[in-house]
């Protein structure tokens, strides 16, 4: 597709081009996100996963998973100990969340990461 070049006698125009584009941007990456993170959670609840700690396997359950992101429901962040383990690790491990350890708090992966997992739980 060709670009459209503006000029300069064309700012508010090209100012209104580029807010559209940030826009399609933004909605295209929350469409990938969400998509990933359902994904991941539909193929935990149909056919389970595991995450190996130590030379230990712990199934990943879907429920607690829900209940975990549910948390970021109403907080940006969360305490490391709020969340089980298995769920903490797992969700980690997806690039779905990460522990700041300066604050020893658990926070999406960005400010997108936290409005998709609001979105997703709000339909679980």
């Amino acid at each position: 597709m060709k670009r459209i070049e503006f000029h300069d006698r064309e700012p508010e125009t090209k100012e209104i081009r580029d807010i559209l584009d940030s826009e399609h941007v933004i909605e295209s990456m929350f469409t990938l996100i969400t998509g990933e993170i359902m994904t991941r959670l539909k193929i935990v609840r149909e056919l389970g996963d595991e995450i190996t700690i130590g030379a230990k396997h712990f199934d990943v359950h879907h429920e607690k998973l829900i209940s975990a992101l549910k948390m970021f429901a109403i907080n940006d962040a969360v305490g490391v100990d709020e969340i089980d383990e298995i769920s903490k690790r797992y969700l980690v491990k997806e690039n779905i969340l990460f522990v700041d350890l300066l604050t020893n708090m658990i926070k999406p992966q960005s400010q997108l990461d936290l409005l998709v997992i609001r979105d997703v739980v709000g339909a679980a």
